[in-house]
């Protein structure tokens, strides 16, 4: 891990309206395509608010979006240890 969790749990929040916006959008794409079981692309969405997160600040979706990513590293990518971490 790059980051300890120090780190992560320390980080500021998001204040700027675009990038909350645009992680808002994204949670709303992310929740519309599980509903229609286009799972696919989902851990893109996830991967996206967590790079706006560390680049911005932590918005309220944020940890939401390591959750999905920790599911991801655990389930589909074998890495249990690593995606515990985050959920």
């Amino acid at each position: 891990a790059l980051l300890s969790d120090d780190t992560l749990l320390s980080y500021l929040t998001m204040v700027n309206p675009s990038k909350l916006f645009a992680v808002e959008l994204l949670v709303k794409l992310y929740g519309s395509l599980t509903l229609i079981g286009e799972s696919a692309a989902t851990p893109i969405i996830s991967f996206r608010v967590i790079q706006l997160s560390l680049a911005y600040g932590m918005s309220p979706h944020s940890p939401s979006a390591f959750a999905q990513y920790g599911s991801y590293l655990a389930l589909i990518g074998d890495e249990f240890e690593e995606g515990y971490r985050y959920v």
